[in-house]
């Protein structure tokens, strides 16, 4: 059987998705997406944390949904997924594996996952760490803020557990059978205290602040191999090639990507702008690079810059859960399931035509080069406040929040002709992408695929 098939996994926020692509024409033959719901009680308020055992049962149903005449066929596996968390294990007893149950995972002595999204570090503690050099300014959420947070309020934890990374890290342990963390530069970029310039962690900086820095992987270039299958698993052979993992965003703008003249935007969970930059346009720009664009890793040694927003597609379906709390409220029996009213006010956004719009700010999370921002209404009438108007105001806020971070001027002057949409938000309402050509004033065009796991699949593919 010719093994022409490279499996790509993308360990998102909400879900996980699986993609096979076939080697020689790059075609998708098979999706499969498992919603984690893995969200937990967390131990801080403003935390946010999710069950890493039910991420792992979500992987294990979408392998087990792959067909075993593709699966025959798998001859290397690209991981990618959410960056910026943190999980924690004790090396020797993270996970075990029954082999008498489709070979189900068992997480051992393991935290939960300290997602991007926690906002347990407000800015008083994040002023009182120490400064870092990198180009990714730290922020709450980023993985060596956590365990900082971590060290300075839950110190059995870090006495605890000898192992660090990010949950894509963790599943390629998993599948090598290895404690041996090693983490791409992108991850790493993510956790902060990272210089992506030297690629290397700022150990100094971290020592002199008593940080547990034996907890820090070993860093390496994303693409390159982690190891290798350890085990039969899922009906998949022992031996197949496993990548180190890489980012989901990245391995977004990877799948999308069509000419070096183009920026990606992806509006998912959250929402990111990026374009690649070679190593002159950093070097020319980087003082006066805005504190809203990260200069971030990519692949072949190049870098992209990048507005990362914390508010994108989860606006929308925080207005959405306000709206079936609404319904509940009003004792409303026949009530749609959520994918259904979804559909419904994207539907009724694409048809508004107002000359008075509504205007939203639908900053939920603050951003991380500003914490404190809040959202705002303004600009309410008495014709513009019917359901469609909403949430049209919504999707322009995201894209503005984006205008904001990452302005038109800013991507004329890298040589950005072009948009490239990438998400299924994008790809499928044209009113949307219309919304997006008018405000940044450039046009905008729909990636091939977009998505991170054919990304991580199609890198892989790539570094052979």
């Amino acid at each position: 059987m010719t093994k022409n098939i490279v499996l790509g996994i993308d360990l998102g926020t909400t879900s996980v998705k699986v993609c096979l692509v076939r080697e020689y024409d790059r075609e998708v033959v098979h999706v499969t997406t498992i919603a984690t719901h893995a969200s937990v009680p967390s131990d801080d308020q403003n935390g946010n944390e999710q069950s890493v055992q039910l991420i792992l049962e979500a992987v294990q149903k979408a392998f087990l949904d792959i067909p075993d005449s593709y699966k025959c066929r798998v001859k290397a596996i690209g991981v990618c997924g959410q960056m910026h968390g943190c999980v924690l294990w004790r090396s020797g007893n993270g996970w075990k594996i029954d082999k008498g149950n489709n070979d189900s995972i068992q997480i051992m002595d393991c935290s939960h996952l300290y997602t991007w999204q926690d906002g347990r570090c407000d800015t008083n503690f994040l002023q009182n760490l120490p400064t870092s050099q990198s180009t990714v300014k730290i922020a709450t959420g980023f993985g060596c803020v956590t365990l900082f947070w971590l060290l300075r309020n839950r110190p059995e934890l870090i006495h605890r557990f000898d192992r660090a990374a990010t949950i894509q890290d963790f599943l390629v342990c998993l599948l090598c059978n290895t404690d041996k963390v090693v983490m791409s530069s992108q991850n790493a970029a993510s956790w902060g205290y990272f210089n992506t310039i030297t690629n290397c962690w700022e150990t100094e900086i971290l020592q002199q602040a008593s940080f547990p820095i034996t907890l820090l992987p070993e860093v390496s270039a994303a693409g390159e191999l982690a190891g290798n299958l350890q085990q039969k698993i899922w009906n998949l052979e022992a031996g197949i090639p496993v990548s180190i993992a890489a980012g989901d965003m990245q391995c977004s703008i990877f799948s999308a990507l069509k000419d070096r003249s183009d920026a990606v935007m992806n509006i998912s969970t959250s929402a990111q702008l990026a374009f690649v930059a070679d190593h002159e346009f950093i070097r020319d720009n980087l003082s006066t690079i805005p504190a809203s664009i990260q200069i971030q890793p990519f692949f072949n040694s190049c870098f992209i810059s990048v507005a990362a927003a914390l508010n994108g597609g989860n606006c929308l379906a925080t207005f959405v859960d306000m709206l079936l709390c609404w319904m509940k409220a009003l004792e409303i029996v026949d009530v749609p399931c959520k994918e259904k009213i979804f559909d419904i006010i994207l539907q009724l956004a694409s048809s508004v035509e107002s000359h008075e719009p509504l205007e939203i700010e639908p900053i939920l999370l603050g951003e991380r080069h500003d914490p404190q921002r809040r959202g705002s209404v303004s600009h309410v009438t008495p014709h513009n406040v019917e359901l469609g108007s909403v949430v049209n105001a919504i999707l322009c806020g995201i894209v503005n929040n984006l205008n904001d971070m990452m302005p038109s001027k800013f991507l004329r002057k890298a040589g950005i002709r072009r948009i490239v949409g990438s998400g299924r938000l994008l790809a499928s309402h044209a009113f949307l992408r219309n919304i997006v050509e008018s405000n940044f004033q450039l046009p905008i065009t729909v990636g091939a695929s977009g998505d991170a796991a054919t990304g991580a699949a199609l890198v892989m593919m790539s570094s052979k």
